[in-house]
């Protein structure tokens, strides 16, 4: 059981979005409050995560999984306010556990105050996110790991960081995110579904 508290950077979902919407309010972020960028950031995030959650269709084979599950799981994920990509993803998550907060709980960890977990779970050598875990109801055996994006938005930060393409950060950001809003989550919920197949009950 996790001892939520935000000094810790553990947190409920509702703790999470509570605490996104004073981030938000005052003008900060939840990694580096006086930071002018993150705190922009975080308010672009806040509302594209209240869009998403106000207009996602969760696909009915990837509800029913969801749903039917017969096993009690942990969820973590792994990210902080500022993440555009956890902006896009974590709310699919959040809506999948609140289908079955029987079998689910959802935990929130903040990347930069859990460097020990966050460090067992790079992408590489980075320190991307979000990372979702899934483990067992004892939380001693991590199930899968996803993150921090979905493949095709992977492939376009890669293209863009072979330096070969001449974009900005700016240009490289449009281009995610538009990329992110043409999928309306398709290819996030197809991931998900071959993923929980592999490892739910």
């Amino acid at each position: 059981m996790q001892n939520y508290s935000l000094e810790k950077g553990i947190l409920t979902y509702s703790g999470y979005e509570m605490a996104f919407s004073k981030w938000v309010e005052n003008h900060e972020s939840s990694s580096h409050p006086e930071d002018a960028a993150l705190a922009n950031y975080t308010k672009l995030n806040f509302n594209r995560s209240n869009r998403i959650h106000n207009t996602v269709h969760i696909h009915e084979n990837l509800a029913k999984k969801i749903i039917n599950l017969e096993k009690k799981y942990e969820w973590w994920v792994i990210t902080e306010s500022w993440c555009g990509d956890s902006a896009q993803c974590l709310p699919i998550i959040a809506e999948l556990a609140h289908l079955n907060p029987i079998h689910i709980q959802l935990t929130i960890f903040l990347r930069d105050r859990n460097p020990e977990l966050m460090n067992r779970h790079l992408t590489g050598n980075s320190r991307s996110i979000p990372k979702f875990i899934i483990l067992d109801e004892s939380e001693t055996h991590e199930l899968a790991v996803w993150g921090p994006r979905p493949e095709p938005a992977q492939q376009i930060l890669l293209d863009w960081k072979k330096k070969e393409d001449p974009k900005t950060w700016e240009e490289f950001e449009l281009e995610l995110h538009t990329w992110y809003a043409k999928d309306k989550t398709q290819t996030f919920q197809n991931e998900l579904i071959q993923l929980f197949n592999e490892v739910l009950i």
